[in-house]
């Protein structure tokens, strides 16, 4: 069973964006059951690689589009994604290290950081970029 599953209250409004918090969701779930199943470390490790790529692959969508449509709050935005990908980084070098588990706890973490930062923080770009005619 998934961990969460994507709803349209989610949606920011951007087709672009809200693919790719679609596809960071399936990562997410990805994990979770791997976590639940009892998988190998390599393969949860992988996982977890994976999941951190594409964050970053996603952030720097949500950044390219603030610089160019000249999103006011871009700065603040910024500091979000990095303080979550610095977190991010070092959980999976505690993974890989042996140093940390994937667990529910962690799995709750990423969940509700996702969920929290598009319902918070990316949801105050949704009327910005609507009005510069982002769909």
């Amino acid at each position: 069973m998934d961990l969460f599953q994507w709803q349209n209250s989610y949606s920011v409004g951007v087709r672009e964006l809200d693919g790719q918090h679609q596809e960071l969701f399936k990562l997410i779930n990805e994990l979770h059951a791997a976590m639940g199943s009892g998988q190998g470390k390599t393969i949860i490790a992988g996982v977890l690689q994976r999941l951190v790529g594409y964050t970053q692959t996603h952030f720097a969508t949500e950044e390219r589009l603030m610089a160019q449509y000249g999103y006011p709050m871009a700065p603040v935005h910024k500091q979000a994604h990095d303080k979550f990908a610095q977190q991010a980084k070092e959980l999976q070098t505690k993974v890989a290290s042996g140093q940390a588990v994937v667990s529910l706890e962690v799995m709750q973490m990423l969940k509700n950081w996702l969920t929290h930062h598009i319902q918070g923080t990316d949801k105050l770009y949704t009327a910005f970029f609507v009005s510069k005619g982002l769909k």
